[in-house]
């Protein structure tokens, strides 16, 4: 560190001091190298080496950091006219995503959006003063597959620009059993081995095993989409920059189902092993959904089956149900919500946690679709566009219901010309 970088740290130090009766500068420095850091997730892999002068300057601005949160920021002028953040919620050190006190947590219920769009959503307060850790709004998708928004305050730094030794860090703590005792633990950071890629981890508290994937393919063990990948245009103007994750297929823990799991999101900036900034949302207490959105999907009344066509296909899919609800099918016209049946199913039904080898029966030409637990919301699976003209009996393909009793589809091998869209 320079001479003059030091006197001024220390003079600014010394001044807050005579205002606020704070800390001295040697004292931040001693408190923020006592600070707890993130659990290193990826066992044997060696952190990252800063060089000596980065390091000092690391600790530097870490006790700057560590200062500015301890007395909040109000001698330094806001920009734009923007509320200044309250002092670090919580703690003065980081506890790790998962709360100590879990099970002593509180419990708050979200409420759906008036749009009626199948979203619940709860704010958080502007509360940390590092923007792109600060979570304003945590939302939750029930409708078809599962998703977990996390808006932030702003767009962090792309992955591929940051400085070693810089780690950002976004997830969730899920409670699957509803009992206040945190079950796992799901992280995204930018941990990975080349600039620019991500470390995604799912740990099972219960057990100790983290199911991850460090750089890419993505999906596993679970879907997300980052801040950094979203371009300009992509979203409105004014549009918070948000991290999203879903479980595909059935990768999803064991237990999760909306009527009994609760959650909370982290995030931190980690800068040469010292967690300098986080937030939780909430603060203190479990997120849940209302009860309305633990209901089943409203199943449309299975409508009397038409007669066969000399010209029908027997389509032959296996269809795997993990859900806790009876799966029901249809080949029916392509709209939404689903009216007229044009084909049958055998069988048309598949029970809780099982597998059957489903034969669908489908006209000639493109008006069918395959439907699977359909709603008012929820329209087909297949379209007659997916599957080429000629293909009958056994397809590559295999449709599974995840717990929520949400469809999905999975392909075999490489995707072949005429199958969904190729």
């Amino acid at each position: 560190m320079s001479v003059d970088l030091d006197r001024q740290l220390r003079e600014y130090c010394r001044l807050i001091d005579e205002k606020q009766g704070v800390l001295s500068f040697d004292d931040i420095l001693e408190r923020a190298g006592e600070q707890q850091v993130i659990p290193n997730v990826i066992s044997g892999r060696p952190d990252r080496q800063l060089s000596r002068r980065r390091k000092w300057i690391a600790v530097a601005a870490a006790a700057l950091a560590f200062a500015i949160v301890a007395i909040g920021i109000r001698f330094l002028p806001a920009t734009d006219g923007a509320p200044e953040p309250a002092d670090q919620p919580t703690t003065t050190t980081w506890p790790g995503p998962v709360h100590e006190d879990a099970t002593s947590l509180g419990i708050t219920t979200i409420e759906e959006r008036d749009v009626g769009d199948g979203t619940w959503s709860w704010e958080d307060p502007l509360d940390t003063a590092v923007d792109w850790i600060d979570v304003q709004r945590v939302s939750f998708l029930s409708e078809g597959q599962p998703h977990w928004y996390i808006e932030l305050g702003a767009k962090p730094p792309l992955a591929a620009e940051l400085e070693p030794g810089v780690l950002i860090a976004y997830g969730l703590v899920l409670d699957t059993g509803g009992d206040g005792i945190a079950d796992y633990v799901i992280g995204i950071d930018n941990n990975a081995l080349e600039p620019g890629d991500f470390h995604i981890w799912v740990t099972d508290l219960a057990s100790g095993e983290i199911d991850e994937q460090i750089g890419p393919p993505y999906g596993f063990p679970i879907e997300f989409s980052h801040p950094d990948e979203t371009q300009p245009g992509d979203y409105p103007p004014g549009h918070p920059a948000t991290m999203v994750f879903t479980f595909l297929g059935d990768s999803a823990p064991a237990g999760l189902g909306l009527g009994t799991t609760q959650f909370y999101v982290w995030t931190s900036t980690t800068t040469d092993g010292e967690v300098v900034s986080w937030d939780y949302a909430p603060d203190s207490s479990w997120l849940r959904v209302t009860a309305s959105a633990n209901a089943a999907p409203e199943q449309t009344p299975r409508p009397s089956a038409p007669d066969v066509e000399p010209e029908a296909r027997v389509l032959s899919i296996p269809v795997q149900n993990t859900s806790g609800q009876v799966a029901e099918l249809f080949v029916a016209r392509d709209t939404q919500p689903m009216e007229f049946l044009v084909g049958t199913v055998e069988p048309s039904t598949v029970g809780p946690g099982s597998t059957e080898d489903v034969a669908f029966t489908v006209p000639a030409g493109e008006d069918w679709a395959i439907f699977v637990n359909p709603g008012p919301d929820r329209g087909p699976l297949i379209l007659a566009s997916d599957i080429p003209p000629d293909a009958s009996g056994e397809l590559p393909i295999e449709i599974i219901v995840d717990q929520f009793g949400s469809p999905g589809v999975q392909t075999f091998g490489d995707p072949q010309p005429g199958w969904f869209g190729n």
